[in-house]
């Protein structure tokens, strides 16, 4: 009976955590029921972050860093040793940063705390310049002439690198090549083009209207004359904006004529007593960028006498050729040129009361040429004079190419474009408002080849005339002129396909066929947005209204396309070069 009390008694002091500490299962380090006894187990402490520290002397037991081991308290806020203070071995240096960017002065001392000094203090001594905040290791190295990566090059980066035209001789003047750099000199380049033989400084010849006689001819000391610059350049003459009061002659050299600026800029005005222009050397001429007035022709004068009746009677002839442009036997390219103003005197013929008869007259107000090659490009020729070929006269001329050439309001006796024996290819043509004393006014080819694509004749005495010769249109608008088509040979062979020949006053077709309804050629009011028959082109504007017949109805082949892609429309503005 007493053995059984017992052990009642042994089991209620089991389970009353009130009077006394039970056998404790965890730690020996705690006591954490809150009784007076003391815990009897032997287990050992937790070591909850795996350093081998238990808990009862790790500050820590959440961090492996963190324990009685660490030899270096390192600046982190922590107590990384657990000896009661954090941080007490700074391992950071601080350089003064005087301008904040973030990198310290390179080549200075620093001093070595966990925390900066102050807010002008950074740690990684590298700052090659500490005076400029834009300065600083890793920076984008911009043009500007400042090492602004501290890598020690200096404008080095491509990325940032612009275009220039490569200056191999050094002469101020670049090539077509292109070289890149942050300046031209970095770049060994120009900002220009104007070098046509980068390997030779003397090219090219530099004139400016305020320049000096005797001058070097580069760009710090320029020729004042074109004519001084063509004689003194190996190859090309660069000129600057300006009036030019001369004239000029290639005098057998192979030389480019290149205005800065174009001829809305630059203008050669010539004296009267010759053309503005020559060739008639057989050389090979470029003239771009001017606007050539004033030119009064190469002028040949003869006299001859009879005895009629009891007296001598004298007869004095004058003519004038070539009024802007002359060329003999010799070879030009004009491109972006104006011929504007260049008077030669009409047909003339009279008696002086005195026994004396004089007679004159001039071929090609705008431009004579004889033999050679002529490439016209850009040219604008208009109000200009003469008997024959108020525009041009082209006689025997081996290959003339015409693209964007308009012709308007010239004067004359005869017709404005007045070729023969000639070989002809002219793309973008515009012959407007050509109308002379004697009512033959337009496009006149003698025994020659004529090929005319994209072109727009309006408002002439002709079209195009032809005698013998072999005439191939396509693309053309061809309407209110006197006449549209006319050979008065029967002996011209016309090939006609697409063009618009409508509204003709006379006639459309007079000799050749009437080719409408046949390989594309149609006969349709023009369309144009703004037309008037007064005779003025300055008011005529012969670009097309989106309704006009003309529209998408040129050469359907695909490399006739207009310069937007679709199909070509007939007239000037129509065609793979037709952007004016």
């Amino acid at each position: 009976m007493r053995l059984s009390l017992l052990a009642v008694l042994v089991l209620v002091g089991c389970t009353d955590g009130a009077t006394d500490d039970p056998t404790d299962t965890g730690k020996a380090d705690a006591d954490t029921d809150a009784d007076t006894d003391a815990d009897t187990d032997t287990e050992p402490d937790g070591d909850a972050d795996g350093d081998g520290y238990a808990d009862s002397v790790d500050c820590d037991d959440t961090r492996a860093d963190v324990n009685p081991a660490v030899t270096v308290d390192v600046c982190n806020g922590r107590d990384d040793d657990c000896d009661g203070t954090a941080d007490e071995d700074p391992d950071l240096t601080w350089y003064a940063d005087g301008d904040e960017d973030g990198f310290g002065a390179a080549g200075t001392t620093g001093t070595v705390t966990c925390d900066a000094p102050g807010a002008a203090f950074a740690v990684n001594n590298a700052d090659c310049d500490d005076g400029d905040a834009a300065v600083w290791p890793g920076a984008d190295e911009v043009c500007d002439g400042v090492d602004n990566d501290c890598d020690a090059g200096v404008d080095d980066d491509s990325a940032f690198w612009i275009a220039f035209y490569a200056d191999t001789d050094g002469d101020g003047a670049g090539s077509d090549t292109l070289v890149y750099g942050c300046d031209a000199a970095s770049a060994g380049g120009a900002t220009n083009a104007y070098d046509c033989d980068d390997a030779n400084a003397r090219d090219p010849v530099f004139v400016d209207a305020g320049g000096r006689r005797g001058a070097r001819g580069t760009i710090g000391d320029p020729m004042s004359g074109i004519q001084d610059g063509i004689v003194s350049a190996p190859s090309c003459v660069v000129v600057n904006d300006g009036t030019y009061y001369e004239d000029i002659d290639f005098g057998g050299r192979d030389v480019v004529v290149e205005s800065l600026n174009g001829s809305a800029f630059t203008s050669i005005v010539g004296t009267g007593r010759a053309p503005v222009v020559t060739l008639t050397s057989g050389e090979t001429g470029v003239v771009r960028g001017f606007t050539i007035t004033g030119g009064g022709g190469i002028q040949t004068t003869s006299v001859s006498s009879s005895f009629e009746g009891t007296e001598y009677v004298y007869y004095y002839y004058s003519y004038s050729t070539g009024g802007g442009v002359y060329v003999d036997k010799s070879y030009l390219t004009l491109e972006d040129v104006v011929i504007t103003g260049n008077i030669l005197p009409l047909n003339y013929g009279y008696y002086a009361g005195t026994s004396a008869y004089y007679y004159g007259g001039s071929a090609g107000g705008g431009i004579y040429a004889y033999g050679g090659e002529l490439t016209l490009t850009d040219v604008d020729i208009v109000d200009n004079s003469a008997s024959d070929g108020g525009a041009m006269v082209l006689y025997d001329v081996e290959s003339v190419r015409g693209t964007r050439v308009r012709v308007w309001e010239n004067s004359g006796d005869y017709p404005t474009i007045y070729t023969n024996y000639s070989a002809q290819a002219w793309e973008n043509l515009i012959l407007n408002s050509e109308s002379t004393t004697y009512g033959y006014g337009g496009f006149y080819a003698a025994y020659g080849s004529v090929k005319m694509r994209n072109s727009t004749l309006v408002g002439n005495d002709y079209g195009v005339y032809a005698y013998d010769s072999e005439v191939e249109i396509d693309s053309t608008a061809i309407t209110g002129n006197l006449y549209g088509l006319y050979d008065d040979s029967g002996s011209t062979s016309w090939t006609l396909t697409h063009n618009n020949v409508a509204l003709n006053v006379n006639a459309n077709y007079l000799g050749p066929s009437d080719a409408t309804g046949v390989d594309g050629n149609i006969s349709e009011n023009p369309g144009f947005t703004a037309y008037s028959d007064d005779g003025d082109a300055d008011n005529d504007t012969l670009t097309l209204t989106s309704r006009s017949a003309m529209v998408d109805a040129g050469n359907p082949a695909s490399a006739r396309n207009d310069t937007d892609g679709s199909v070509n429309d007939i007239g000037a503005f129509g065609g793979p070069n037709g952007s004016w």
